[in-house]
């Protein structure tokens, strides 16, 4: 369970900074090509939108990536007990 919990922290660190690096390059780029001028940085406003915005990305990776270990771990064990092993242990040992 360890591990699922530290994959979905991996996953939600990933999609947190991913969202937020394709935001913040997509706007300078619209503001560089459509704007004819440099992004005004004082704008706190739409940065707080861009961290927000990759917290609930990064968030959606999390539980998704929480619910899928859980799932397979689920999986894993009935396999193991459909097999008549205890989970951990080696099958033909």
């Amino acid at each position: 369970m360890e591990k699922v919990r530290k994959e979905a922290i991996q996953s939600f660190a990933t999609g947190f900074f991913v969202t937020v690096f394709l935001l913040v390059l997509v706007s300078i780029i619209v503001s560089y090509l459509f704007m004819g001028h440099e992004m005004e940085f004082e704008a706190i406003a739409g940065w707080l939108v861009y961290l927000l915005f990759g917290a609930f990305v990064g968030a959606l990776l999390y539980v998704y990536t929480l619910l899928s270990g859980r799932i397979r771990l689920l999986e894993e064990r009935l396999a193991a007990a459909e097999a008549g092993v205890q989970p951990g242990e080696k099958s033909g040992d």
